[in-house]
């Protein structure tokens, strides 16, 4: 039986193989990580597209897409902790089940969410204080778009200038 990494393993092979040799290696480079399954599968789709970014070389889509990961699993594990989910089956109902944890956990930031995970458990201060540097430098670097976050401590020869004139500095 096929299962979702045998075809995503063919579908990333088919991508690297038209695309480019530079596509093939990257390729290469990652992939092992689709033959570990996740303990929540329904995010294997972004890990997934992930991957395809990543193979593309579309690496600023990549980081957006990491961001959206590391939220949503975050947000899964917390909600499932706190409604005593371990089997579909002992499920009674899917919205009054979890309705107390999406409630609770939903609408939270990034850092939020992190820090409930620490609280509960799921995480370390060590692993806090890493999704924290990610956060702020890289998921909100390019998330909003703040080249200062992004570059904080970087030197090098910037170009700067203006649209009205098109001159360069």
């Amino acid at each position: 039986e096929k299962t979702n990494e045998d075809n995503t393993v063919k579908e990333m092979l088919l991508f690297a193989g038209i695309v480019t040799l530079a596509a093939k290696e990257r390729y290469l480079k990652i992939k092992e990580i689709f033959t570990v399954r996740y303990s929540l599968p329904e995010i294997d789709f972004i890990r997934d597209e992930i991957g395809k970014c990543f193979v593309n070389g579309s690496d600023h889509a990549c980081i957006l897409l990491t961001n959206m990961l590391l939220e949503r699993y975050c947000k899964e594990v917390l909600i499932y902790k706190m409604s005593g989910f371990t089997f579909i089956k002992d499920l009674t109902s899917i919205e009054s089940d979890f309705a107390p944890a999406l409630k609770k956990y939903k609408n939270l930031s990034l850092e939020q969410t992190l820090q409930e995970c620490k609280k509960e458990g799921i995480i370390n201060e060590e692993e806090l204080k890493l999704f924290l540097i990610y956060k702020d430098r890289f998921r909100d670097g390019f998330f909003h778009s703040d080249s200062s976050k992004v570059l904080k401590g970087q030197t090098g020869n910037f170009v700067t200038g203006t649209f009205s004139t098109g001159e360069m500095t």
